[in-house]
């Protein structure tokens, strides 16, 4: 089948994922968040680079939602199911993007499922908020003929009401870690909590 990514987070890269020239068959994306990214998705250049499957993911905030460098008549190697779109400067839509990719006569099954374009509301955990149109949108992972996707970024469970995105709704926020300070000047019995107290070694400080 090639690769499943279930409930991962692509932010704040020159490109969230790049499948080129002969790079495995298939690729699933379930309940992925790209956000913030200068391009979230790359289509490699010609018919054997990956045939993309997005589930239940969103598209957020970034330069190009989908580049598709293979030409128009390829676009049916990216299929969309139920996802949602906002605030991409480029591919503000399913159907702008077969407009801007010249792909709008071609879909052959690109459109397989409902697309949403409104605000998801996300925290900086990538978790919608209360109010978010994005909760309970997704469609049922549980027994997906490919892979199951059972619980998101944090280990959560859907429990069969899925959201976009890779963290649910209702998930409790991200642990935060401790800051211990460690330089190489100093002493595993210092504290660690700032820079004059600092540890010598990172085994000390875990």
């Amino acid at each position: 089948y090639g690769f499943v990514f279930r409930a991962c987070l692509f932010a704040n890269n020159a490109t969230g994922f790049s499948g080129d020239n002969n790079n495995g068959p298939y690729k699933y994306f379930y309940n992925c968040t790209f956000a913030d990214n200068t391009t979230a998705l790359y289509r490699g250049s010609n018919s054997w680079a990956p045939v993309y499957y997005l589930k239940n993911c969103l598209l957020v905030r970034n330069g190009t939602a989908v580049s598709l460098t293979s030409g128009p008549s390829m676009a049916y190697l990216v299929r969309f199911y139920a996802n949602g779109w906002f605030g991409n400067t480029k591919n503000v839509s399913l159907t702008n993007w077969q407009n801007e990719s010249g792909c709008s006569g071609f879909g052959r099954g690109a459109y397989l499922g409902p697309q949403y374009y409104a605000d998801p509301k996300l925290d900086a955990a990538g978790r919608p908020q209360a109010g978010s149109p994005v909760i309970g949108l997704g469609v049922d992972l549980s027994d997906d003929s490919v892979e199951s996707v059972s619980v998101d970024l944090y280990g959560a469970p859907w429990n069969g009401v899925y959201d976009f995105g890779c963290v649910k709704a209702t998930a409790p926020a991200a642990a935060k870690l401790d800051e211990v300070y460690v330089a190489t000047t100093g002493d595993d019995a210092n504290s660690g909590a700032s820079e004059d107290a600092a540890k010598r070694t990172v085994s000390a400080a875990l």
